[in-house]
């Protein structure tokens, strides 16, 4: 049996968040008699797949509007995500303020902006694009001379094979490391990619 996961917002954020009468029976009201305030710390995480519609969402309860995870630009890829980057994912999507955006969902009113997308793939030859720009295209292309060869062949062939690259593969995460890039940086990296004009 999969534990459930949860969001959890680290202090000093508390989410106390006003919720419809309907939602009542799934809160424990508080003690001074605020019947329609609870106080959250962590809420638990569903996650929905549709392959048809290809998107990713989430559930929060008590909170009954799903997010938007990923759509069809990143579903196939989203789906090797774990539990983990999803709730990654929900915490960008939230923001600096996660109690505006859920009372926001509660309540059905307009949704801050949503951060950039991160792609969780993108064309080779954007990354090599992006990493010439920023002079820093040599500097990978000797991270993989210098791997030992077994490991070389095959960093080789994901590097001159001209496939997508996941933001997640081993090698562009030795590369981000040889490069010094922070995870920030990296999503960064593959923002600007994905905004080149083809």
């Amino acid at each position: 049996m999969i534990p459930q996961p949860y969001v959890r917002f680290d202090p000093p954020v508390t989410l106390c968040l006003t919720l419809p009468s309907a939602s009542r029976p799934r809160t424990e009201p508080f003690s001074d008699g605020r019947d329609t305030w609870q106080e959250f710390e962590a809420l638990p995480m569903i996650p929905h797949y549709d392959g048809l519609a290809m998107t990713i969402t989430v559930n929060l309860p008590p909170i009954a509007k799903e997010i938007l995870l990923y759509g069809p630009e990143d579903f196939k890829a989203a789906c090797a995500d774990d539990l983990e980057d999803y709730v990654a994912q929900v915490l960008r999507i939230l923001g600096s303020d996660p109690a505006a955006t859920l009372q926001a969902l509660i309540d059905g009113g307009e949704l801050p902006a949503p951060p950039p997308r991160v792609p969780r793939e993108v064309a080779h030859w954007r990354i090599v694009h992006i990493l010439s720009k920023m002079g820093k295209l040599a500097m990978v292309e000797a991270m993989i001379a210098d791997l030992p060869p077994e490991d070389r062949a095959v960093a080789m062939d994901a590097w001159e094979g001209k496939a997508a690259l996941n933001i997640k593969s081993p090698l562009v995460l030795a590369a981000c490391q040889w490069l010094g890039f922070t995870m920030a940086d990296r999503d960064a990296l593959f923002i600007a990619a994905a905004a080149i004009p083809a």
